[in-house]
């Protein structure tokens, strides 16, 4: 019951914010796949996410788009929904799971060469998982993330992303265990400026 409340609260925020039409910067989506290492996650296995992710970003500089020595400062936000694979190596099992959450955070981005721009990122956000493990409490927990990557631009209002992230994911000690799960993940996208 509680899954399907965040879920919809979830596409209620998704909706609201792709429809805002002047507040925007940039929209997009990014696919892409995590890994952990069994060391640090599931003494178990492996945990390995699946991601399909919106991008909305708020531009904190507006004084001059084009033509900043530093390039763009944004705000963003990334709702998302991401099955999980969950993988026992001493029962030989893989168990399907899903997460889901909202990832807020800041992105600097400064053109390199013409139409390459590089991008450095953080952020933090609510999340929710039901995968049963003994280092992490199943159910609410928040995902930190840092990451960078390149952006193309393809044409004058389109973008193709390639980005690397490192996400944690863990409740703050709400509920035990905490150990947390660990992620090296990677990113591909595209997203549109908004004049």
């Amino acid at each position: 019951m509680e899954c399907k409340i965040i879920l919809r609260y979830l596409f209620l925020v998704c909706f609201s914010v792709s429809a805002q039409k002047n507040l925007f910067y940039e929209k997009g989506f990014l696919v892409g796949f995590g890994h952990g290492l069994s060391i640090y996650n599931l003494p178990e296995g492996n945990y390995r996410p699946f991601f399909f992710m919106g991008h909305f970003g708020i531009d904190l500089l507006k004084k001059n788009k084009q033509n900043l020595p530093f390039g763009k400062f944004t705000l963003y936000f990334e709702p998302q929904f991401n099955p999980v694979l969950v993988e026992n190596y001493s029962k030989n099992l893989v168990e399907q799971k899903f997460e889901f959450g909202l990832n807020i955070g800041f992105k600097q981005t400064v053109r390199i060469y013409k139409n390459l721009f590089a991008f450095i990122h953080g952020g933090v956000g609510p999340h929710f998982h039901n995968s049963v493990t003994r280092k992490q409490f199943k159910g609410f927990l928040f995902s930190d993330n840092f990451g960078l990557g390149l952006s193309y631009k393809i044409s004058e209002n389109k973008l193709i992303n390639l980005g690397f992230r490192l996400r944690h994911l863990s409740n703050a000690n709400l509920e035990m265990p905490n150990s947390g799960i660990n992620t090296y993940n990677y990113h591909f996208g595209m997203s549109w400026i908004i004049p």
